[in-house]
């Protein structure tokens, strides 16, 4: 699989969410968001609502916005039953100390990686290994099409994953959770996500050779290229 040469025009995709939650988020989306990172599993409306002493619609309407702010991530539960399976919340690490940490963590085994003579196989097969535990890992079945799966990924771990244009199949990456280490060594990072995505699309019943990574090639993002793996 080959990898474009990176480029730096002007913005490329826009860092996770910045700052603490006291800084950008109303007290009550503030303990929503602790609930969130004090329980151990993925929490429900109702389990939520529960542990807030909050009416259903107040919580996930605050749930909804810690998502769209990016300290949230939500995703289908696995199907069990007739009807929608219904919707689980989990807190990201945007906006906590831990978050801050791994991106320095990123930085430092990024630019590691990078002295290495064979930095993008190796930064490739640890993507590929990274895809694999995540989708043996999945929440629900995988039952959209490989396409679909590898924006619902994206999309979970907070690449805020937008359309390329209509009636194609390429998506772009609006956010990046490594952006310091992509900025800094982006043929170590940008190598680790197009393995990852190679990864996911191959658990998905597609070839890992369909998806290519371009990174900070379009304003605003960087462009994820899928051919044939299903609209």
């Amino acid at each position: 699989m080959s990898m474009t040469s990176p480029q730096r025009p002007a913005p490329g995709p826009l860092p996770g969410p910045e700052g603490t939650e006291p800084q950008v988020l109303t007290s009550a989306r503030q303990a929503v968001l602790r609930v969130l990172r004090e329980h151990a599993a993925p929490m429900t409306v109702d389990e939520a609502s529960h542990a807030c002493g909050l009416h259903n619609n107040t919580v996930r309407a605050h749930l909804d916005a810690l998502v769209e702010a990016g300290f949230a991530r939500r995703f289908r539960a696995p199907i069990t039953g007739r009807g929608r399976p219904a919707w689980r919340y989990e807190a990201t690490l945007a906006g906590s100390e831990a978050g801050a940490e791994y991106a320095a963590l990123a930085v430092a085994l990024a630019d590691q990686v990078a002295e290495l003579p064979d930095a993008r196989a190796v930064a490739h097969a640890a993507g590929v290994a990274w895809g694999g535990s995540l989708a043996r890992d999945r929440p629900a079945p995988a039952q959209a099409s490989p396409r679909e799966q590898l924006r619902e990924d994206f999309d979970r771990m907070g690449f805020a994953p937008d359309e390329a244009s209509a009636g194609h199949q390429d998506l772009i990456l609006r956010q990046c959770p490594m952006l310091d280490a992509a900025r800094r060594v982006p043929h170590v990072v940008c190598t680790v996500h197009e393995g990852l995505a190679a990864a996911l699309v191959e658990a998905a019943g597609a070839d890992p050779g369909s998806v290519r990574v371009e990174p900070f090639s379009v304003p605003g993002g960087c462009l994820v290229r899928i051919e044939g793996a299903g609209s």
